[in-house]
């Protein structure tokens, strides 16, 4: 008696372990789900106000460094002795050029109005104006062009009239850029410029990261004790096998609606040297996706091409409703279901069938090869960039990845086989 005592006492403590093992399973569960969700919205942000358009293809922002490098040359100009006579040397050369030029022109002109008309206009300007000593005068004239540009104020209305151009030929090179999503972004950060706001968002995002690989641990670990203790110590009754279901629910939903994959493709920095300064561009984005299952249907029933359609109907048949539907009718089966509802042949087959009907693996193996090409695809593409430039240093990067939800994904699956499997001695009661 106290040996049956002892051994109840046993179960019932098992079994308050699968309890303790299911809802710090689900706990993790839902906490990475929340992390991941958060971690997707401030990685759209970051990916967007990253992206190549707001930089390197941006005028404006082209505008904004060239500026600066005019500006800089305009102050750092100096006319020192050895500059002046240098300038001097070439201005006098320019003056020279144009009066011979004026000459020329003067006489092409004269030539054109007829013989005797042109003659006499010819006669009076070679009488009134001696190129000769306008050519020997040009030393003091460029000496007074040369102290007019090195004033300080004239040298400002200089730099101030090179900057109002290129403004202007940037205005009339391209459409004006929206920045609405780029600045309400801003806006809901507190941040002054996205240059401010990107290593803040990165942060955060590390942050989120490594604390959603903590609750996936928990998650996980809970998981493996739980089936540990129940397939050790036989606990995988109606009971037992009632909470592994509603397992494989918690972890069902974490997976279809947590990212499963981030596909990210970026220049890490291009740099090169421009009038002797460095013109520098960094984490250009150019292409960034996060996507959970739920929301790549989506995406594929938005397209509205039936062939994507299609598509997306599939996967959320046999991706989200076949398994949620198996594993509802599972629960149902082991508690609530008369003779009648058990020997229904829809309901038998979702239960002790479906898994091999099932395309969740295939899904989960899809997804997978998909990663690994489409990653060697961009790698190889942007690979072929930095082949490409030899006259600046270019650095791109692949940084495409697998998120939680593959791995919560791929755990609703392997817990669904076993589920399956486990369940398959019922099969012989409605035979009875």
């Amino acid at each position: 008696m106290h040996a049956l005592c002892a051994h109840r006492r046993f179960r019932l403590a098992a079994r308050l372990g699968l309890l303790l093992g299911l809802f710090t399973a689900l706990f993790g569960s839902w906490q990475v789900f929340q992390l991941e969700r958060e971690k997707q919205a401030l990685q759209r942000d970051l990916a967007e106000i990253s992206h190549v358009r707001y930089g390197l293809l941006n005028i404006e922002a082209w505008q904004q460094r060239l500026s600066r490098i005019l500006e800089k040359k305009i102050r750092e100009t100096e006319l020192s002795p050895e500059n002046w006579a240098r300038l001097r040397e070439r201005t006098e050369a320019l003056i020279v050029r144009m009066l011979d030029r004026a000459v020329q022109i003067i006489r092409e002109n004269h030539e054109q109005q007829g013989r005797i008309s042109g003659w006499f206009k010819q006669r009076a300007f070679k009488t009134l104006v001696d190129l000769e000593d306008l050519k020997q005068d040009a030393p003091r004239l460029a000496d007074t062009l040369i102290g007019f540009a090195a004033h300080p104020e004239n040298r400002r209305r200089l730099q101030e009239f090179i900057f109002e151009q290129l403004r202007q030929y940037a205005a009339g090179s391209i459409g004006e850029l929206d920045y609405g999503l780029y600045n309400a972004i801003l806006e809901r950060h507190g941040a002054a410029s996205g240059a401010a706001l990107q290593p803040q968002l990165r942060v955060r995002i590390q942050g989120l990261e490594a604390a959603s690989a903590r609750y996936t641990g928990l998650a996980f670990g809970a998981v493996l004790g739980f089936l540990a203790l129940g397939l050790g110590l036989r606990l995988f009754d109606r009971w037992g096998l009632s909470l592994l279901a509603a397992l494989g629910l918690g972890v069902l939903a974490v997976g279809v609606a947590s990212p499963m994959i981030d596909i990210r493709a970026e220049i890490s920095l291009l740099e090169f040297e421009l009038a002797g300064e460095p013109v520098r561009f960094a984490d250009q984005v150019l292409f960034f996706q996060s996507k959970s299952i739920l929301e790549m249907v989506q995406v594929l029933m938005q397209r509205g091409d039936p062939k994507l359609a299609l598509t997306g109907g599939l996967i959320l048949l046999f991706s989200v409703l076949f398994p949620l539907t198996k594993t509802l009718l599972s629960l149902q089966y082991l508690h609530h279901g008369g003779a009648r509802f058990r020997a229904n042949p829809l309901v038998r087959f979702f239960v002790f069938k479906s898994a091999k009907w099932s395309m969740a693996d295939v899904m989960v193996v899809a997804v997978f090869m998909a990663y690994l090409g489409l990653g060697g695809v961009m790698d190889h593409q942007l690979g072929q960039i930095q082949d490409m430039t030899s006259s600046f240093e270019v650095l791109t990067t692949s940084r495409s990845r697998l998120e939680p939800g593959f791995y919560f994904f791929l755990g609703f699956c392997l817990l669904g086989l076993l589920l399956g499997q486990l369940m398959e001695p019922l099969r012989a009661e409605t035979k009875r």
